[in-house]
Parts: structure tokens; C-alpha cells; sequence
């Protein structure tokens, strides 16, 4: 994630670790993948990174509702996004 403020439009496009792990994640995936599988690209994967992902619900409003996680990693039946129960 990001430490500090550099969140900025296009930052989650290009730059950091995060955006190299998601391009080698997804091309090491790719060959393994069934026919059938509609697996998001690198666009749409992407676009959850920076202002869209964890780190912009965190700055647009600190504190406020914040999850310790969007899902609950222990519970293999938590199917509720962002405090849809």
C-alpha cells in the first residue's frame, strides 16, 4: 500500500510493487486458467489499485466505517462486500 500521500489519478496504473505483483500474478495465472473463465485483464485489475482501492476508501474518509479487512480471511462463508451483510 501506499505510506504517505501519493495517491494521486494515475498512480495505480504504473507505478509501485503492488502494480508488479498484480502483472506477474496475472500472467502466471493466465496458462492455467480454464477456457470458460472470464478473468478480469490487467485494466480492469488495475483499477482497483490507488484512489479506487483499500487506499482511497482509507483517504476519502479516515476512520470512518473502516474494516480491519473488506472480507473476513477466517470465515470461508463471508460473501459481504464493504458492510453488506
Amino acid at each position: 500500500m501506499y505510506a504517505g500521500t501519493t495517491i494521486r489519478d494515475g498512480s495505480g496504473r504504473f507505478i509501485g510493487v503492488h502494480q508488479k505483483i498484480d502483472r506477474v500474478a496475472r500472467r502466471n495465472m493466465k496458462p492455467i486458467l480454464p477456457d470458460w473463465c472470464d478473468f478480469p485483464d490487467i485494466k480492469n485489475i488495475l483499477h482497483f489499485e490507488g484512489k479506487n482501492g483499500p487506499d482511497g476508501v482509507k483517504r476519502k474518509s479516515p476512520a470512518v466505517d473502516e474494516s480491519w479487512h473488506f472480507i473476513n480471511p477466517d470465515d470461508p462463508n463471508d460473501t459481504s462486500t464493504f458492510g453488506d451483510d
